[in-house]
């Protein structure tokens, strides 16, 4: 009955140390949920949704680069949720691939999305028996 006694506390004591360890860690820093949707064309610009849900508020920069490189938009933001419509004239994305990147200051996470314009042409064929 003793020896059973001392496993239990033994047990116990391993229990504690864990816990204690685990809890001592710090919490990772989740990366925000970000949506980028297509929403059309209007006029001679095409329409992007982009939606940042930033539950940490910590410091965030969007950034709108085409494929030499070049900036074409850059803001800083905190806020919980970021919520804006992007207005990108056609020849900008015609032109080659454009790269949304979404970074966050304290960890130097970074999240990318690519726009690129996909153009195809298709030809349709039917044959219906006439009755």
């Amino acid at each position: 009955m003793k020896t059973k006694h001392v496993s239990m506390g033994a047990l116990a004591l391993i229990f504690a140390v864990l816990f204690s360890a685990a809890s001592a860690q710090p919490p990772k820093e989740e990366a925000p949920a970000v949506k980028v949707v297509y929403l059309g064309k209007n006029d001679d610009q095409s329409i992007f949704r982009l939606l940042v849900e930033n539950v940490s508020g910590e410091d965030c920069l969007i950034s709108l680069k085409d494929e030499t490189g070049t900036t074409i938009y850059s803001e800083k933001f905190s806020t919980a949720l970021y919520n804006k419509k992007f207005y990108i004239e056609e020849p900008l994305i015609e032109s080659g691939e454009l790269t949304l990147s979404i970074s966050l200051r304290k960890t130097g996470a970074v999240q990318k999305f690519v726009i690129n314009k996909k153009i195809t042409t298709t030809e349709e064929v039917v044959v219906k028996k006439e009755s």
